[in-house]
């Protein structure tokens, strides 16, 4: 998306990926984190940062690669959610052993000033995801099932209202969190 909205020298990093490639602008490198050489006005981590084995370490390193006032995102998912606290083991986002750790929106806040980042915004987007994956995990279904083949679309539908009030709420169980080096 960003190199179709006209965003230049863009770079992706996946240490297991089979080989690098490059398309518009966009080049995605076979590298690990600590692989990674240069700095960036800006580094976003979707979903991979609560696979890493070391979050210090990880930001760390992620604040490396950042050039002075650099932004940093990283959106996962967060201990903060109504779902997590009422479902535990079932909540989907556990996702064992693939996640490695989840924090909360604090736990990220004081990661993130431990290491010269300032926190300037935090947006739930969680979806409904959150409530149909987590049914699913209760009846003993793959998160790969097809949600359409176990409730209804009025069901769906309320699943994604109820997200979005969640999200609201600060309620949520992912966010995106937004740091500035300073």
């Amino acid at each position: 998306m960003l190199a179709y909205s006209g965003f230049k020298n863009l770079h992706g990093f996946d240490p297991y990926i089979q080989q690098e490639t490059q398309r518009r602008g966009l080049t995605i490198s076979k590298k690990a984190l600590e692989q990674i050489e240069g700095t960036f006005d800006v580094v976003m981590l979707h979903h991979s940062f609560e696979h890493l084995a070391d979050p210090n370490a990880a930001i760390e390193q992620l604040v490396k690669l950042l050039n002075p006032d650099g932004k940093l995102l990283i959106r996962l998912p967060v201990t903060d959610g109504v779902v997590w606290k009422m479902e535990r083991e079932f909540w989907f986002q556990l996702d064992a052993p693939r996640h490695l750790f989840i924090p909360s929106v604090k736990g990220m806040k004081i990661l993130g000033t431990r290491h010269g980042l300032k926190l300037e915004k935090v947006v739930f987007d969680s979806t409904g995801s959150q409530f149909w994956a987590t049914e699913g995990y209760k009846k003993g279904l793959s998160l790969n099932s097809n949600p359409e083949k176990h409730f209804s679309k009025l069901e769906l539908d309320d699943f994604e209202k109820k997200a979005e009030q969640l999200n609201q709420l600060k309620k949520g169980d992912q966010a995106g969190f937004y740091f500035k080096r300073y």
